[in-house]
């Protein structure tokens, strides 16, 4: 993707010179979980909230939230990976997204500035109920949806980014000799589907 296609009409340009620089080192390491296909980048845009449809990126540019765009960019190797479209396995997309975004920011050194890496880091060994009872806990669904489960696959690789690496291709080779989800066997969790699921 060229820069001219990466937030073109954000104004904050030394905020947008940045995202870039962390893009390309995301993308570069997002590539590297590719199993089944990527899925190219095209656009990276700025709008009312952060999402990925077929390789376009829809992003809210935060100096405080540098991240958010690390779980976007993982989403084109996971719509091509066996767990996508695979019944319940498919629900886990955004704790891996979330995942990689925790690993990505320990790696590019953001991890001290992020109130989302702090927050999220001190659910590793909580339990659901407990990151549920959290007072920081404004949004239940969301965080059954993606923290909590993103504690899991933190976890089960103690923190440590190659073991997640490995875990998703562990994981994603045993899907397939099973040929059915297994995610939520694996992790004794199920991620509730989307509203629209």
């Amino acid at each position: 993707m060229e820069f001219a296609a990466f937030l073109p009409d954000f104004s904050d340009q030394p905020l947008r010179t940045r995202l870039w620089g962390l893009f390309g080192q995301a993308e570069v390491e997002a590539q590297r979980f590719e199993s089944g296909g990527w899925i190219t980048i095209t656009s990276v845009l700025a709008g009312p909230c952060n999402s990925w449809s077929d390789g376009r990126i829809t992003l809210t540019p935060r100096a405080d939230d540098l991240g958010a765009l690390f779980g976007e960019v993982f989403r084109s190797a996971f719509e091509r990976c066996r767990f996508h479209n695979c019944g319940s396995d498919d629900r886990w997309c955004g704790a891996f997204c979330d995942a990689f975004r925790y690993f990505m920011e320990r790696q590019l050194g953001l991890s001290a500035e992020s109130p989302w890496f702090a927050r999220n880091d001190s659910f590793c060994g909580q339990t659901l109920d407990a990151v549920l009872a959290r007072p920081d806990c404004r949004d239940p669904m969301h965080d059954r949806r993606y923290g909590y489960p993103a504690s899991l696959l933190i976890a089960r690789a103690g923190r440590d980014y190659d073991m997640f690496r490995a875990i998703w291709f562990d994981l994603q080779e045993q899907r397939m000799q099973a040929n059915q989800p297994l995610l939520d066997w694996k992790f004794g969790y199920s991620v509730p589907p989307d509203a629209g699921q």
